[in-house]
């Protein structure tokens, strides 16, 4: 499936990003999400480049997963977002590459957040990263959802690395060994909750075959519960049981930055 690629830029002149931006802290990783100041023409399963226009350097890539919503209808200037999932950055802006690494020329953005690129750039922008799949060294998936770990399996074949989940995960692959049943109750759940017969039913023709998302069945190595700590190169973090969003859902806690 062809996913249309975008420079989206983060920072102002008033307010660039910090150069220890991951520590510090970001929208980008709580609550996911990346702004615009009108509505964005992209959807969920779009790649961004991520641009940092007062540093005019390129330090990361995100996949859009969801289609775009007003947020704050009150900002004044960012009403529009999108949710995102990073899949590769540079945690420090001083060692990102710069934008012309990819064929762009450096620009302030001062008049647009985002502007549309080619399959190119993106490749470029994955080579000047220099981290390809078979870097992983661990997978920590935060639930069973299949935006989140639906492609688990496939870099656990390649990464050869052990995947780390709440054991709560049930929820998802019982639904992957009846994939018709899940659909049902899915539709069944919408007409409760209103949806009208002529667009649910347009909608379940087009999720009929389709499949969850999910590239084939894995089980989790270690169990993600109270107690066991994720270490990465920004530091430890701590597991937290967060039920609600998922049955196996976890949050990650780092005490010392309050992240």
């Amino acid at each position: 499936m062809h996913r249309a690629v975008f420079l989206k830029a983060h920072g102002t002149g008033d307010a660039p990003m910090s150069d220890l931006w991951l520590a510090a802290g970001s929208w980008l990783i709580d609550p996911g999400r990346t702004a615009f100041p009108r509505r964005p023409r992209m959807s969920s399963g779009d790649r961004l480049v991520l641009y940092a226009s007062v540093w005019q350097r390129v330090f990361g890539i995100a996949e859009v997963i969801s289609d775009p919503t007003i947020e704050d209808p009150m900002a004044a200037r960012w009403p529009w977002s999108v949710q995102v999932e990073l899949l590769l950055v540079v945690p420090v802006l001083s060692n990102a590459p710069p934008v012309e690494a990819i064929g762009v020329a450096p620009r302030s953005m001062s008049q647009h957040s985002h502007i549309r690129l080619e399959e190119r750039h993106l490749e470029r922008a994955l080579d000047m990263v220099g981290l390809r799949l078979e870097h992983v060294r661990l997978l920590v998936c935060t639930h069973a959802h299949a935006d989140h770990c639906g492609q688990a399996a496939v870099i656990v074949e390649r990464a050869g690395c052990e995947l780390w989940m709440h054991p709560n995960h049930a929820h998802l692959t019982a639904q992957a060994d009846d994939p018709e049943q899940t659909l049902a109750r899915r539709i069944e759940v919408a007409r409760q909750s209103g949806v009208p017969e002529e667009p649910l039913r347009r909608w379940a023709e087009a999720r009929r075959g389709q499949g969850l998302g999910v590239a084939g069945p894995v089980q989790p190595d270690r169990e993600l519960l109270p107690g066991v700590t994720v270490q990465t190169d920004l530091g430890d973090w701590t597991v937290h049981e967060t039920p609600g969003h998922a049955p196996s859902h976890v949050c990650l806690h780092q005490a010392g930055r309050r992240m």
